[in-house]
């Protein structure tokens, strides 16, 4: 009697439980900031697995600065 295990199956159910806890537990602790924050944006386009808006919130940020503060993009540039 054979019985065939389908790891990649067991891996992927595994994975979304885990994400789906994940997301749980960020919800759980809210986003932080008022609705009007970039962290707010961030963070709750982080949550949803929204990372392309996530990246574009933070890089419509630093051309927001960009204005304001000269050196703004040399001293961020690397994070």
């Amino acid at each position: 009697m054979s019985v065939n295990i389908d790891y990649n199956l067991l891996s992927h159910d595994r994975t979304n439980m885990l994400a789906q806890q994940f997301e749980q537990r960020l919800s759980a602790r809210g986003t932080g900031g008022g609705p009007d924050t970039l962290r707010h944006a961030v963070l709750t386009s982080v949550i949803r697995g929204n990372y392309k808006r996530a990246t574009e919130e933070v890089e419509n940020y630093g051309k927001s600065k960009e204005k304001d503060f000269r050196f703004y993009q040399s001293v961020t540039e690397i994070y």
